[in-house]
């Protein structure tokens, strides 16, 4: 599966986690194969893994990082995207409010 970190604690080796297939998050641990891995994690990066389910919560296992999607500010991008993409399709309107009581 492919996700997005949306969520981490380097210091803790903990991350969270949106899953490409919009179910529900899935969480990062520290695990003994991944200690040095996850460390390195941080909100924006896109990773694929593995997922398990273990007490009722997704569990990211076999994780890596995708480098060609790399990007350490991914709010600050869609924030910008978003802007870009309602400026461009605003459109002036002319209103002829006479004869119009206020």
């Amino acid at each position: 599966m492919i996700g997005v970190i949306i969520w981490s604690d380097p210091a803790e080796r903990k991350a969270v986690v949106w899953c490409e297939d919009q179910g529900d998050l899935a969480f990062l641990k520290p695990s003994a194969e991944s200690l040095e891995d996850s460390a390195s994690l941080a909100a924006g990066d896109i990773i694929e893994f593995d997922v398990k389910l273990e007490d009722g919560f997704r569990l990211v296992t076999n994780h890596a990082l995708v480098d060609c999607y790399q990007t350490r500010d991914l709010a600050a991008e869609i924030k910008r995207a978003g802007r870009v993409a309602v400026s461009s399709a605003i459109k002036p309107v002319l209103v002829d409010c006479r004869g119009v009581a206020c």
